[in-house]
């Protein structure tokens, strides 16, 4: 008996894109509020080393030193900007803007505790400055400390004419993390509606619209906006890859999903991204191995895991399967697909008791969770009841899959088929 379908939809159906089970948007896309570079950027490093040669003779000028502070800071010289901070601290610590500054520079190098120290203590000193103040929220937001970013925002509406995209960018991306996508989406809508998309903001708005599932078709154009700014983007990416696999279009898929590994090799959002459309494209040695690494980078999405978990699974990798579902389970016991999944793997080895028991937890989860269905048939299959197994599987492949009508059944055939012709295709070109 073919038990392939329900792991199918199990995977499609259940994918790591929805909300409920996917990592929060890619935080390192963001850019911290750094000064732009003049650009005659030697003049400025000429300009630096002339007056770091002054500071050596007059080492507690505070006026140079922070002039020398701020241009390392332009520069991007780390090195040299930390070590000007350890000089500077002894006599400046009441400096607000030499706070505001070290802070800035370790927000940058992603200190982010030790900058939230530093921009804290210059807001005590000028609790008005605009650009601490959004550097402050960004360390809230890096460190995950979503709902008190949100109040120097709301507090300081201002910084949204001092820093429009970048105001509304953390804003919707805090939003996004506060699980009000809608929000999200609006305040992305508001910047658009005084501002040209950049590729970013394109961007990201074309994954939470494709991720609330409320307009694909917007969805689509603004990826296409955002990669025709910037063809790297990669946020626009990961919505244009899921956008062609909801359309079927798994060439499509593949191509954005490589072209974004090409450049983010430690995305692990991508690799799930490419996990997901290797499954369906039936390489479920690649799913696994694209799955593997996705874990190495986003270790905590349980989506990811599941796929992992039913990649293993159908490649007869019993022990390996049950180690991806039971981390699923550590890091939250509440989805069915988890239980299904475990349920699945104890079924295949015999451990009845087990089985039953996660089908249980399943069902009462989801009473309609195909993870358990396929549980219960792989159960059913061992005590030799073809019958029950047929009337399970019509259960899953009989019903509807998308709004054209399709079932599930008809859906696979016609990938099976699609497959098939690639493969004639290619023979026929060798």
């Amino acid at each position: 008996m073919n038990l392939f379908a329900p792991i199918h939809f199990i995977v499609t159906k259940a994918s790591p894109h929805l909300s409920v089970m996917m990592h929060k948007i890619v935080k390192g896309t963001m850019t911290t509020n750094t000064p732009i570079v003049d650009a005659n950027e030697a003049e400025q490093q000429q300009k630096l080393a002339r007056y770091l040669s002054f500071l050596e003779h007059d080492p507690e000028n505070t006026n140079l030193l922070i002039d020398c502070l701020q241009l390392a800071l332009n520069l991007q010289a780390w090195e040299q900007a930390t070590a000007l901070i350890d000089k500077g601290m002894p006599f400046l610590s009441d400096s607000a803007q030499f706070l505001g500054l070290a802070g800035h520079v370790f927000l940058a190098l992603k200190e982010y505790e030790q900058a939230l120290t530093l921009l804290t203590q210059s807001l005590s000193l000028n609790p008005s400055d605009a650009v601490v103040l959004f550097n402050a929220a960004q360390c809230h937001y890096y460190l995950n400390q979503f709902s008190l970013a949100r109040d120097i925002l709301e507090k300081n509406t201002l910084l949204a004419e001092r820093f429009p995209e970048s105001y509304h960018l953390l804003y919707a991306r805090l939003l996004y993390q506060l699980d009000d996508s809608l929000a999200a989406i609006a305040q992305l809508d508001l910047l658009h509606s005084t501002h040209e998309a950049t590729a970013e903001s394109a961007g990201l708005l074309s994954l939470l619209l494709f991720e609330e599932g409320t307009d694909n078709e917007k969805a689509m154009l603004m990826a296409n906006k955002s990669l025709a700014k910037n063809p790297k983007a990669l946020e626009a990416l990961l919505a244009r890859t899921s956008l062609h696999m909801d359309l079927r279009e798994y060439d499509l898929a593949f191509r954005d999903i490589q072209h974004a590994l090409d450049h983010y090799p430690r995305s692990g959002r991508a690799w799930s991204s490419m996990a997901l459309v290797e499954f369906n494209n039936f390489k479920f040695e690649n799913a696994r191995d694209a799955a593997q690494k996705s874990v190495i980078y986003m270790d905590d999405h349980i989506g990811t895991w599941h796929l992992l978990g039913w990649a293993h699974l159908m490649l007869n990798e019993l022990p390996e399967a049950l180690t991806a579902f039971q981390k699923s389970y550590d890091i939250d016991r509440r989805f069915a697909n988890t239980h299904g999944g475990l349920a699945s793997v104890y079924a295949h080895m015999g451990e009845i008791k087990l089985a039953n028991n996660h089908i249980k937890l399943a069902d009462k989860l989801d009473p309609n969770g195909l993870a358990s269905v396929y549980a219960k048939m792989v159960l059913q299959n061992k005590n030799n009841n073809p019958e029950e197994v047929k009337r399970l599987l019509a259960s899953v492949t009989m019903m509807p899959f998308d709004a054209s009508g399709k079932t599930r059944q008809e859906a696979i055939n016609l990938r099976i088929k699609e497959l098939s012709a690639q493969n004639t295709d290619k023979k026929n070109i060798h």
